[in-house]
Order: structure tokens, then C-alpha cells, then sequence
């Protein structure tokens, strides 16, 4: 307990000057008072009580359980620099080894990027600005690598599946004057991006990036060149997209997605390498041979070709009996009988393992750890090992990996529409007067959901919608969309419809759909019906 002596220091003072001048039957009370006050403020040499108690178990360290390595600390100070490498290496190693997670990686982009990238649409105020920067977007995607390599889509997919394997990756800004496009865009790994002159982390540089005062990224440090071995240039903040999901405050760098599984992955090529080779030697042991000397040497076989044996077999028990052979004649054996061939000595009791292997329960097992690894990167195991897709449960569990692919859509598509106002801004002579406000505005549309029935729930939404439960904003929200975009997006849409059945010289109904005009005349129909009959 902690006691506050200037208080009581005050309290008893306050005391003195109040019954020091008063009779002596009152100052007879002055003991009890001051034993009172005592009692309110005890005396500094007494006991403290004591600290609390620690009554969670899982906060104890117990000698039944393994010990774990726990540090409370800033994010920062989770992984330095050197850890974070082992990280990414094993993790690297795993996507191109492993046919479960490069399964994962191919699944998560078609439904995170779309069969041929991300939509992007421009959205700004004027119709012919959208024609101009629609047709300059579709140019700027086929001549947007700094290398001249790929095109927009592709490196979009290697920008996913960095933030996957890699944790991280880095988009670099280019300004080429008088080339066309004069901005373009070049991706670098997180292994480039390293502090400079090889040295450790100082004040302000941290694992090769540099920071202000308030820990806001000024520069990064990136190796460039063919071999990534040159010294690291500093690359102002403002040129460069650092693409990375932190999950805590702090997070300075990026950890690969399959790090929780890291282990689990290790373990399981383990124990299928021992099971497959238990199965290989179990599969290649054909026939045991007996002898009456038992396990043929090569000095047997010396001595025997020596003396010229011969083979001299019968059958006995299903087993072949023979005496020494010659070399040429135990290959013979062994290519006859199509496996390994043994030689044991007569008597000996001889046991093959059945080829029972792997078992049914560590096939169960197996199953057990894909599904860890499918949960740490966040997917339904169905996805990876398709099976009944039918039922509640089935339909929660692809809805949960639903929105981690939501999740992953809209950090691709923030880097998406950074990347198209960056190819925009290096147009900006073809839009003549037109603001940059004006002209670099545009809507990415997220690939399909995946879903174990798309037509049950998008039946479920539009009549959520019709019976008012419901508003388009709530349409809109589940696919991480507003109302506004998808009016303004229909309007576009309808814009451009009549636009070209104006061209054509047919009805715009011809080649657009809308169900509430459709709905709207329906009813009207009807009201008109229950007229006709009133009168």
C-alpha cells in the first residue's frame, strides 16, 4: 500500500490546531483521534501488503510443457534483419518445392488479381476524358515494365505472390522524360532493400529504409543492377510503393504469409521422405535366397567363381535354396525377379513388412497438418483438396476465405490505382487543359467471389434488396464497394450503351439490362390490369 505523508503529514496538523487549545476533557480525545488518523494512514515501517497475485495458469511456466520464448517488445524488435532472410529463404524454398503451397499461391491469385488482372476503370467527370485515359491506360499496360518485360497484369501477380512468399515487395516509381510511357514501374525484392555500405541498423536507417524523427519512411535503400550486389541508392519515400500487410503497430517489415507453418511444412516433407523411402526399400525386397553360409560376400563370390559354381536351386517352402553363386548369376537373380535379391543363411528366421505403408491413421495425420497449413495462410482446405462441397459448415468455410481474398483485393487494388494515376500523371499532355484532379480518378472491380453457390446467395442478396431488409450499401459493402460507385459505374455503363445504339441505329434495350425498369413496368402493368377490371 502506498501512503501519501504529506496527506497525513497535513491531517495531523489540522488535528494539533484544533484541539490543542481546548480543555482537558477534550484533549483526552486527542489519543483516540490520533489512533484513528494512524489507522487511516498507517506508519511508514509497516508492512506493505502484498503484490498481486498471479492467478492465470497460462501465464506460469510449468516443467509438463515445453519452454516458450516470449518477448513483449515494439514489432520491430520481433525479427532483426538476419532472422527475417531465414524467414523468407525457407519460405521461398517451400513455394517452389512444395505442391500444397504453390497450390495456395495459384488459387489465392486467380481470385485475389482475376484470370487477366485487376479491372480498372476510369471514373472522372467528363465522358471524353474516360475515353482518353481508357484507351491511354490499355497502351501505358503493355509498356509498363522498366525492363520492357511484362505487362501490368503479370507483374501485378508477382506483386501478390511476393507479399505472399516474400512478405513484402517493393514498387519503384520511374520518370523517364521524352520515352513513351515516361513513367513506368519496377518491382524489387525484399533482399534489395538493405542498409547501406552493408552496415547494422543506425538511428534513422532500419533494415535500409530511413526514417524521420516520427518514424515516417523518408528514403529506402535498394540494390539495382543484374546481380543485386551493387551498393544500395537511396531512393526517395515519394518514388517508391512499399507493398505489405503489418499486423501490428511498428511493423517496419514484412514476414512471409507461411511463417506460422514454416515448421509444419518442414516436418511433413520429413515424414513423407521416411515414409517414402520405407515404402521404396519395402517395395524393392523381392526374394531371400538361402545359403549354407549364409549372406553371399564378394569373397564368396570370388572363391565361387574361382572354383566355377554353379547354381543349383530348388523349390522349398516358396523359397529359392542355392548355394554360392557367381556375380554374373546373382545379377541374373536379381534382374529375373525384377528386385533386390538376399542372401541369408539356412535356418535363419527371415520377416518382410507388408506394404501397408503409410497407414490409414498417418494418412489421417497428413490430413491433419495440411489443414495447419492452409489455416496459417488463411484457406480452406476444399480449395486445395476439393471434396463434397455441400452444406453449412462447407458454405461458412469458403465464405471465410472469401474475405481473406477481399482482404488481399484491396491492398492489391490501392497499389493498382497508385500505379494507374502514376501512368496518368505521365500523360498529362494529352488531356490539354484538364486538371490532374480530373483525370486520374478511377474504380477497380474485384474478381468473382468464390462461393459453394453463387446462384443461392446472389438470389439471397437481391431479395434482401427488394424486401427493403437491405440497402445498396450493403450490396455494394460485401464486395468492398459503395453504393455511389456501382450508380455512377451503371450510369457509365448506360452512357455508353445508348452511345453506341445511337451509332447503330437500334433500341438501347437491345444490348443493356435493367432489372428495377423491368420490375417498374411489371407493376405498372399490373396496377393497369386491376383498373381495367374495376371498371
Amino acid at each position: 500500500m502506498v501512503i501519501d505523508t504529506t496527506r497525513k503529514d497535513t491531517m495531523l496538523r489540522g488535528l494539533k490546531r484544533i484541539f490543542g487549545g481546548q480543555t482537558g476533557q477534550q484533549k483526552e480525545a486527542r489519543p483516540a483521534l490520533h489512533i484513528a488518523a494512524t489507522a487511516v494512514y498507517p506508519k511508514r515501517d509497516r508492512a506493505e501488503p502484498p503484490e498481486p497475485q498471479n492467478l492465470y495458469s497460462a501465464a506460469r511456466q510449468s516443467q509438463d510443457r515445453t519452454r516458450m520464448y516470449i518477448h513483449v517488445q515494439d514489432a520491430r524488435f520481433d525479427a532483426n534483419d538476419n532472422d527475417r532472410q531465414v524467414l523468407v529463404g525457407k519460405s521461398r524454398y517451400f513455394a517452389a518445392n512444395n505442391p500444397f503451397v504453390s497450390k495456395i499461391l495459384e488459387i489465392t491469385d486467380a481470385f485475389v488479381n482475376g484470370p487477366g488482372g485487376l479491372s480498372v476503370e476510369p471514373s472522372n467527370r467528363l465522358s471524353r476524358v474516360n475515353d482518353k485515359a481508357r484507351a491511354l491506360w490499355e497502351e501505358w499496360q503493355d509498356h509498363c515494365d522498366f525492363l520492357g518485360q511484362h505487362k501490368f497484369h503479370y507483374l501485378t501477380s508477382m506483386m501478390l505472390r511476393l507479399l505472399l512468399v516474400d512478405g513484402e515487395c517493393f514498387v519503384v516509381l520511374r520518370d523517364e522524360p521524352g520515352k513513351k510511357p515516361q513513367h513506368t514501374i519496377q518491382l524489387y525484392e525484399t533482399h534489395r532493400v538493405r542498409n547501406p555500405r552493408g552496415g547494422g541498423d543506425t538511428k534513422n536507417v532500419i533494415n535500409g529504409i530511413e526514417y524521420d524523427p516520427h518514424g515516417r519512411p523518408v528514403a529506402y535503400y535498394i540494390s539495382e543492377g543484374l546481380d543485386g550486389r551493387a551498393a544500395p541508392v537511396r531512393k526517395p519515400a515519394k518514388d517508391v510503393i512499399h507493398v505489405f500487410a503489418p499486423s501490428r503497430p511498428w511493423q517496419l517489415r514484412g514476414v512471409p504469409a507461411v511463417t506460422p507453418a514454416i515448421n509444419t511444412l518442414h516436418d511433413l516433407e520429413m515424414l513423407e521422405t521416411a515414409e517414402t523411402r520405407a515404402a521404396k526399400a519395402n517395395a524393392s525386397v523381392v526374394a531371400f535366397i538361402s545359403t549354407p553360409e549364409g549372406e553371399v560376400t564378394p569373397e564368396d563370390i570370388q572363391e565361387a567363381m574361382a572354383r566355377g559354381g554353379k547354381i543349383e536351386s530348388f523349390e522349398g517352402n516358396g523359397d529359392v535354396v542355392c548355394k554360392p553363386v557367381d556375380e554374373q548369376t546373382h545379377r541374373m537373380l536379381e534382374e529375373s525377379i525384377g528386385g533386390d535379391v538376399y542372401f541369408v543363411r539356412e535356418g535363419v528366421k527371415r520377416d518382410q513388412i507388408a506394404g501397408e505403408r503409410p497407414s490409414e491413421i498417418l494418412q489421417k495425420f497428413w490430413e491433419y497438418q495440411i489443414e495447419k497449413i492452409c489455416i496459417a495462410m488463411n484457406i480452406s482446405k476444399l480449395l486445395v483438396f476439393p471434396q463434397s462441397m455441400q452444406g453449412t459448415v462447407t458454405r461458412a468455410d469458403i465464405a471465410s476465405t472469401d474475405a481473406t481474398f477481399k482482404a488481399l483485393f484491396s491492398i492489391m487494388s490501392d497499389v493498382v490505382l497508385r500505379c494507374y494515376r502514376w501512368a496518368m500523371t505521365g500523360y498529362s499532355g494529352e488531356f490539354g487543359t484538364v486538371r490532374e484532379e480530373d483525370y486520374i480518378q478511377a474504380t477497380i472491380s474485384p474478381p468473382r467471389s468464390i462461393t459453394a453457390d453463387f446462384g443461392r446467395e446472389s438470389a439471397a442478396k437481391i431479395n434482401e434488396y427488394r424486401a427493403g431488409f437491405i440497402s445498396l450499401d450493403d450490396v455494394a459493402g460485401r464486395d468492398g464497394r459503395s453504393a455511389e460507385e456501382i450508380m455512377r459505374k451503371r450510369a457509365q455503363n448506360y452512357m455508353l450503351a445508348k452511345k453506341i445504339c445511337d451509332e447503330a441505329g437500334i433500341d438501347d434495350s437491345r444490348i443493356i439490362y435493367n432489372p428495377l425498369a423491368e420490375q417498374n413496368f411489371i407493376n405498372t402493368s399490373i396496377r393497369e390490369r386491376v383498373d381495367e377490371s374495376k371498371e
